[in-house]
C-alpha cells in the first residue's frame, strides 16, 4: 500500500483496485466495455462494491470516498455513494432495510451473484462459528436461499419496469 495507507488512496487508484476485485470475483464480463453497461453504470457497480467492501470506513475521511462523494454531487448520479444502503442491512437490520437494499438493481445483482456462487456458500460453510453449529449453518443456508430469491425477483420486476 502507498504512503498513508488506505486513507490516502485516491479514487482513481481505488477504482483500479475495485475493477480488479470485481473482475476476479464476478468475472471480466461484468465491467466489459461492450458488455451492455454504459460508463456511468460501470462506475456505479464499482461504487456499490466499494460501499460493501468499505462500509466500516464510511466516516474515516478516506480520500477515495470523499472524491467519489464530490464527483457524485457534481454529476448528479443517483445513489452513487450512500453507505446507508449497506450499513442499514448490516447494522440496523429490518425488513424495511432489506427491501430498500433490493430496490437497487446493482446491490440486488451483487447479492444474487454472491448467493449463487460456490464462493458465497464456501464462505458461509467455512466460518468457524458456522462449522461448530450445524443447525445455525442450515438456517443460514435457508435464509440465503430466500434472500437470493428476493434479489432475483427484484431484478425481474425492475427489468419489466425498464422495458
Amino acid at each position: 500500500m502507498k504512503d498513508g495507507g488506505l486513507t490516502a488512496t485516491s479514487k482513481s487508484d481505488m477504482n483500479v483496485m475495485m475493477r480488479d476485485f470485481i473482475d476476479y470475483i464476478l468475472g471480466k464480463e461484468v465491467l466489459k466495455e461492450c458488455g451492455g453497461l454504459n460508463e456511468a453504470q460501470r462506475q456505479q457497480v464499482i461504487h456499490s462494491m466499494m460501499m460493501i467492501c468499505f462500509s466500516h470506513r464510511y466516516n474515516k475521511g478516506d480520500k477515495f470516498i470523499q472524491e467519489a462523494e464530490v464527483e457524485a454531487k457534481e454529476t448528479g448520479e443517483g445513489h452513487s455513494i450512500d453507505f446507508s444502503i449497506i450499513r442499514d442491512v448490516m447494522y440496523k437490520y429490518s425488513k424495511k432495510a432489506q427491501d430498500r437494499y433490493f430496490q437497487y438493481p446493482i446491490e440486488a445483482f451483487l447479492f444474487a451473484a454472491f448467493a449463487l456462487s460456490d464462493e458465497g456458500l464456501n464462505f458461509l460453510q467455512n466460518k468457524p462459528d458456522n462449522q461448530a453449529d450445524p443447525e445455525k449453518l442450515r438456517r443460514l443456508k435457508s435464509d440465503l436461499a430466500e434472500l437470493k430469491n428476493q434479489a432475483v425477483e427484484s431484478l425481474q420486476i425492475q427489468s419489466k419496469l425498464n422495458d
